[in-house]
């Protein structure tokens, strides 16, 4: 009898406990959190499948994340009781309790393809160098931003097809044979000492850059000479306007024509480190062949390939039986996935938001 107590008691507990304790809110943190993190990871290796599927002549294709809804549904029953002889209790029998639990997670995530005129407004047109310049006021360093997303200034081309660089000989000399490497080496060095002021002005719209001129130590003014030489602006301003055009039209102006995330990922394709034997026999694109031997020092990206699974990579992909990774402690290439994916998220179109479709079980 006390045995039957003790469990009638503890069902009643378990009961009582489910009902008043509301399940919903504990399951926010972990979701949130685990879905974030598999999104990121998803789209860090479509990413990088894209940019080998690009190295061996194919197409890049992106698919979507719209939402994801999030669903459970918990059940809890009991039954039980006793069967007793009415001709006294002596002859009590037991019924054993028994509690049924039902729990069922069923969450709905709906995909969309990056096709038609989204596909075009995201890969296919240039970068507004509006969006440039708020990274950079960001923090984002400034030489990155132009060799990965510039084509052009003041008619200085970036003649860079992959995202391989080599800036040395212009940090050592002073100059170098790419007038373009020239000037970013130049731009970085102005940012990191504070001559640089790029705003974009409240009236008008205009994005203005500003040149510091005033108490300048021999070094910072001979950067500034050259800046200005090297883009053919006035040598006594300080304000000059950023347009966007092929042209440069004055001395007051700098002519800036961008990339599209889609000749950024032409470009970058070229670094995925083909097997020596895919290259020889014509697997990858010609141009700008690059090797797993070749030397990685100076870059923008490098993506390796190895048949054995690289325990170190901050992200792997498995494509034509070989492991393509980025190196975990490869910061300049984690730098660049980082900025490819702002650039992706801020060249988006903008559209109204979309309440999910939300489906409710009704009681019968």
């Amino acid at each position: 009898m006390k045995r039957l107590l003790i469990r009638l008691l503890a069902v009643c507990c378990v009961v009582v406990n489910m009902g008043c304790h509301a399940f919903g809110p504990s399951t926010i943190t972990p979701d949130r959190f685990d879905y974030c993190d598999a999104i990121a990871e998803s789209w860090n290796a479509q990413l990088l499948q894209n940019l080998v599927r690009m190295r061996y002549g194919g197409t890049p294709h992106f698919i979507e994340v719209n939402s994801i809804l999030q669903q459970y549904q918990l059940e809890v029953s009991s039954f039980g009781g006793f069967r007793f002889n009415p001709d006294g209790v002596a002859n009590i029998a037991e019924v054993p309790f028994q509690l049924q639990g039902l729990f069922r997670e069923a969450p709905t995530i709906t995909y969309q393809p990056l096709v038609g005129e989204e596909f075009t407004e995201r890969l296919l047109k240039p970068l507004d160098p509006t969006t440039l310049i708020y990274i950079s006021q960001a923090g984002w360093p400034v030489d990155h931003l132009f060799e990965m997303c510039v084509d052009q200034v003041n008619g200085i081309r970036n003649s860079a097809i992959t995202g391989l660089v080599n800036r040395n000989v212009a940090e050592e000399n002073g100059t170098t044979l790419d007038p373009f490497q020239e000037l970013i080496v130049i731009l970085k060095a102005m940012q990191e000492k504070g001559l640089l002021d790029i705003r974009v002005e409240q009236e008008g719209g205009k994005i203005v850059l500003y040149v510091e001129t005033a108490n300048l130590t021999p070094e910072e003014a001979d950067l500034v000479t050259r800046v200005k030489k090297l883009l053919n602006l006035s040598p006594t301003a300080t304000k000059f306007t950023l347009v966007n055009s092929p042209v440069q039209r004055s001395g007051m102006e700098i002519a800036v024509q961008t990339k599209s995330i889609f000749t950024i990922l032409i470009g970058l394709s070229r670094t995925v480190m083909a097997s020596q034997e895919d290259i020889e026999k014509g697997y990858v694109v010609e141009e700008m062949l690059m090797s797993m031997t070749e030397e990685t020092e100076d870059h923008l990206l490098a993506v390796y390939s190895s048949q054995q699974d690289p325990q170190e990579a901050f992200v792997k992909i498995w494509f034509r039986n070989r492991f393509f990774y980025i190196a975990d402690d490869d910061s300049e290439s984690k730098r660049t996935f980082a900025l490819l994916t702002y650039l992706f998220n801020l060249q988006s179109k903008e559209h109204g938001l979309m309440a999910p479709l939300l489906t409710l079980p009704v009681a019968g």
